[in-house]
């Protein structure tokens, strides 16, 4: 991309900071014993896992969009390493229901870091310079809070 002055737009930041709402209000839920009542009879944990299952898959999909956008201005290569990365975190939130909730809650945060450090490795610096920097630091405060967030409520199942 050309290095311009275009940025990103307020509504990601609105939208990106709306979406800690779930991550917030069922880790707090979680650490006070809430029981949300469904009709499946599903945990607070369980309903914040997938949550957070949804988002991961989202995170890998923004590299996935990224090579759409604009793949001829990309090196065959670095189209290969984006499209492989974009299936990682989607493969990673599956495999983690595969563990106790505590663990799944534990590996999601993890994961959630590991997206962060992943887009400073290999995506942030394929954009310009006004929108890495604003997109690096929205998803620098989305990802300290929902880490958090996955890890307090895995503290609380101990």
């Amino acid at each position: 991309m050309a290095d311009t002055e275009t940025r990103l737009p307020k509504m990601a930041f609105y939208l990106g900071y709306a979406g800690l709402l779930p991550f917030v209000g069922l880790a707090i839920a979680s650490v006070a014993g809430v029981k949300v009542q469904t009709y499946f009879d599903v945990t607070t944990e369980f309903w914040l896992a997938i949550y957070a299952a949804v988002i991961i898959s989202f995170l890998g999909a923004i590299h996935w969009g990224v090579v759409i956008a604009i793949a001829d201005k990309l090196d065959p290569n670095e189209n290969k390493i984006l499209l492989f990365y974009s299936v990682i975190p989607s493969l990673l939130a599956w495999f983690s229901f595969l563990l106790n909730m505590k663990y799944t809650l534990f590996l999601m945060g993890l994961i959630i870091l590991f997206c962060y450090f992943m887009d400073r490795l290999i995506l942030f610096k394929k954009l310009n310079n006004t929108i890495n920097t604003e997109f690096s630091r929205l998803r620098l405060h989305l990802t300290i809070v929902v880490s958090i967030a996955l890890f307090i409520s895995a503290i609380s199942l101990s």
